[in-house]
């Protein structure tokens, strides 16, 4: 199930780290797949992924990766790190590195991206944590969330529309940004508010910045090692995805959700061995809790809400699966460089990643267009053969 690109990756690493073994002989290495390999081979999801990126190019976008674990050990059950490995570097003449919209390296499950309001479910945890639940109102209203960077920061929602009062669930679910920046403000107040109705914070960025310390610091426990600039660096747009991710690394941290709080670290390779069949290493690894029970079950719940997402997403979305309870959430950057499907299971969860290699902007299409359609087909071959 792992394709090709990461396969050498992995072989590279065990080998740069066990070496040659007795005689000369190079190691054999177990690597994850056995889940999915069932439900999609390597091949077929390879072809999903070419299939999608072929009809999204009308939309600009010239690459996607997709990577799939298993929450519960942590284990890499899939893993394509570019459209085609073997294909040349789109547009032709364009130089590696630099101007191309597509290379066959690296693998983008790697690097990092922004995520958009991917992100948005570690902040919402963060607010649980702090005693709230999903019936706390805040207003969805234009809002100045005050100085940041020098200049007063005054987001939009995606669709520039304004919902007044409403529930974190309905915030969360449907991606709402400016409820979802309103929360950085209930984790970082000293008070428990049940009505959040303020729509000027100037003067009031220290509190916002708190939310906002603890926000990434929860990312960080469940995974997240890219954010390591000063809070300033962020502001609270990182609500939006302001700041660089890995794919491997929010598909294990969305782990998290789907353990109900637990933290396995995200490994491929299962075992190695010499070339006897004597065992060298094997990986086993001890789950860490991370997230109180309830606290992963209510982002479980939210993001599994069809009906609560339908005024955005509507009932029929790429992220609904009848028969079948998933949790999903979906990213797009504002320069619609970046866009992202990431769900899950108790036994799976499944991340996809569309753009440019260049990081050049898409057409304005959401992650739910770009990248929900690989995810749809993914996780539902994996659903109908478990």
């Amino acid at each position: 199930m792992i394709a090709n690109d990461t396969m050498e990756i992995l072989y590279e690493r065990a080998q740069e780290e066990w070496g040659k073994i007795e005689n000369n002989t190079l190691p054999v290495v177990y690597v994850g797949a056995a889940t999915c390999g069932r439900a999609a081979g390597a091949l077929e999801t390879e072809e999903i992924i070419k299939k999608q990126v072929k009809i999204n190019e009308k939309y600009q976008a010239f690459n996607a990766a997709l990577v799939a674990i298993s929450p519960k050990n942590g284990e890499i059950l899939a893993m394509v790190g570019s459209k085609d490995w073997n294909s040349p570097p789109q547009p032709e003449g364009c130089i590696p590195g630099k101007n191309c919209l597509f290379e066959p390296y690296p693998n983008v499950a790697f690097l990092g991206r922004q995520p958009g309001s991917a992100f948005k479910p570690f902040v919402y945890a963060t607010a649980f944590k702090k005693g709230y639940d999903d019936k706390v109102q805040v207003s969805d209203e234009l809002t100045n969330f005050g100085v940041w960077g020098q200049k007063e920061y005054i987001p939009q929602n995606y669709d520039g529309k304004f919902r007044g009062i409403v529930t974190l669930r309905e915030g969360l679910a449907q991606s709402l940004n400016i409820p979802s920046i309103k929360v950085l403000y209930l984790i970082g107040s000293n008070e428990k508010i049940e009505k959040l109705e303020i729509n000027n914070f100037l003067g009031k960025e220290g509190v916002l910045g708190e939310g906002l310390k603890e926000s990434i610091e929860t990312a960080k426990e469940m995974g997240i090692t890219t954010l390591t600039q000063p809070i300033s660096f962020y502001g609270p747009s990182i609500v939006l995805g302001g700041g660089e991710v890995k794919l491997l690394e929010m598909v294990s941290a969305f782990g998290v959700f789907a353990t109900e709080g637990l933290k396995t670290e995200p490994t491929a390779i299962l075992k190695i061995e010499d070339s006897n069949g004597n065992l060298i290493m094997e990986n086993k690894k001890n789950p860490r809790r991370i997230l109180e029970t309830g606290v992963a079950q209510l982002i479980n719940d939210i993001l599994a809400d069809n009906e609560a997402r339908a005024p955005i997403f509507g009932l029929k979305s790429p992220l609904y699966f009848e028969g079948f309870r998933v949790s999903a959430k979906t990213g797009t950057t504002d320069n619609f460089r970046d866009g992202w499907t990431i769900g899950y299971t108790p036994e799976v969860v499944v991340g996809v990643w569309v753009g440019n290699n260049d990081q050049s902007s898409m057409k304005k299409e959401p992650g739910i267009v770009v990248a929900g359609p690989i995810f749809h087909q993914f996780m539902e071959k994996v659903l109908t053969k478990q």
